[in-house]
C-alpha cells in the first residue's frame, strides 16, 4: 500500500537529541537481551534502548522496504538482521536468501547454515525467486509451512534487470503482497530517491524504514499504523 511509504521530511521535528544517537553493536544487544522469542529478528535499537524486533511468526508487519542515502548503513541493517536471526534461531526455523552484488560484505556470515548469498546477475537467482514464490503458494494452500524464509535484496537497483523476466517480476510482486502470510518475508533496500517508484512498482510495502537525511544511523519506521525512530547497530 503506497500510503505506508514514509515522507522523510515530515519527521524532522521528531528527531531525538543527537546525544542519544550512539552506535551500539548487535553483539552487545544480543548478549544483554537474550533469550529472544523464537522467530525473532533484531532490526535496530529504539530510543528507549530496547531492541526493535521483527516477529517472523506474525505476518502483520508485512513486507519491508528500507530506503536510505548511505548504502553502507543499509548494509549494516541487513547484516544485523542476518546475524540476529541466525544467533537467535536454528536453521530449522529460519532460512535466509540474500541477493547482493557485494557478497564480500557478507563473507563472514557464510558460516551460518541458515544463510546463502546470491548474485543479482546470475540467471539462477531469478529461478530461486520463482521457487520461493511457489513455496509461498503451496503454504497458502494448506501444506506444511516449514521454516520462515527471509528473501533479502541488497540494492533493488542491482536486481531490477532481472525483472525484465516478467515471471520473476510477477512472482516477486506476489511475495511482497502476501509472502509474510506464509512466513516468507521480502526485505528490500533501495536508494531514498527511488523508494516511491519501487514501492509502486512492487505493489506497496506494509513496513517502511527510511534513513533521515544527514543522519547516518537514524531511521523513521512506519508499520501497522505506527511511526517511531530507531537507530541501526554496528556489526
Amino acid at each position: 500500500m503506497s500510503g505506508a511509504l514514509i515522507e522523510l521530511g515530515q519527521y524532522t521535528d521528531t528527531l531525538p537529541n543527537t546525544q542519544f544517537a550512539r552506535k551500539l553493536s548487535i553483539d552487545s544487544v544480543l548478549s544483554t537481551y537474550m533469550p529472544f522469542p523464537k522467530l525473532s529478528v533484531v532490526i535496530g535499537i529504539c530510543t528507549d534502548d530496547l531492541p526493535f524486533i521483527l516477529d517472523l511468526g506474525n505476518p502483520r508487519s508485512g513486507s519491508i522496504l528500507m530506503a536510505g542515502y548511505d548504502r553502507y548503513e543499509l548494509t549494516q541493517i541487513l547484516r544485523t538482521m542476518v546475524i540476529s536471526a541466525c544467533r537467535i534461531n536454528s536453521s530449522d526455523n529460519i532460512n535466509i536468501v540474500l541477493i547482493t552484488k557485494n557478497s564480500a560484505n557478507y563473507a563472514d556470515l557464510n558460516s551460518y547454515p541458515h544463510f546463502q548469498a546470491l548474485s543479482p546477475y546470475d540467471r539462477n537467482t531469478g529461478e530461486t525467486v520463482i521457487e520461493i514464490a511457489s513455496v509461498s503458494e503451496q503454504r497458502r494452500s494448506g501444506r506444511e509451512r516449514g521454516a520462515a524464509v527471509m528473501l533479502m535484496i541488497d540494492g533493488f537497483q542491482d536486481f531490477s534487470k532481472m525483472l525484465s523476466d516478467y515471471s520473476v517480476f510477477l512472482n516477486l510482486r506476489s511475495l511482497v503482497a502476501s509472502g509474510p502470510k506464509s512466513l516468507i518475508w521480502p526485505i528490500i533496500t533501495v536508494s531514498a530517491n527511488a523508494a516511491r517508484n519501487v514501492n509502486d512498482q512492487l505493489g506497496g510495502f506494509d513496513t517502511c524504514i527510511a534513513q533521515y537525511p544527514k543522519e547516518t544511523n537514524t531511521y523513521a519506521v512506519r508499520t501497522s499504523g505506527s511511526c517511531f525512530n530507531i537507530y541501526n547497530l554496528s556489526t
